[in-house]
This record gives structure tokens, C-alpha cells and sequence, in this order.
């Protein structure tokens, strides 16, 4: 982890022989946006095809999401 500014770490890289072809902002998320980490996945016990996640969504709060995706699993955010 670093604190480098973008284009200084770009500079660094370059330095050390890598090529760096585009320096991209990323802004921050807009307001209300909140990303959940996957902390449990179940099969869905009426449907083949869905999944249950236990969702954490920050410190102290989870949520329970009813997912489709095929490859979803605990970690992925």
C-alpha cells in the first residue's frame, strides 16, 4: 500500500523499467452507495438456480441477499 500521488507512482514505475500507459482517477462512490462483502453463501432451499448470501455492509451491520450469480462465494465484495 502506498500513498503516493497516481502520477507519482506512475513515475516510479517507469523508473523501475515498467511501462505505465494511462494514469485513471477513480472517483469516490456517490452518496448512498455502499459496497458488502460476501461473508456466507447457501443454496436456496426452494429454488436450484439462487443462493442466499449473508452480505456484511459495514462494522456491525449484514444483510440476507437472494443471488443468482453461478459463481458467487464468501470474500468477493
Amino acid at each position: 500500500m502506498t500513498d503516493a500521488a497516481p502520477q507519482v507512482l506512475a513515475e516510479q514505475l517507469t523508473e523501475a523499467g515498467l511501462e505505465v500507459d494511462e494514469v485513471v482517477e477513480i472517483l469516490p462512490l456517490p452518496e448512498g452507495v455502499v459496497v458488502g462483502e460476501i461473508i456466507a453463501v447457501n443454496a436456496h432451499p426452494k429454488a436450484d438456480r439462487l443462493n442466499i448470501c449473508q452480505v456484511r455492509l459495514g462494522a456491525s451491520q449484514t444483510a440476507q441477499i437472494v443471488c443468482g450469480c453461478p459463481t458467487v462465494a464468501a470474500g468477493l465484495k
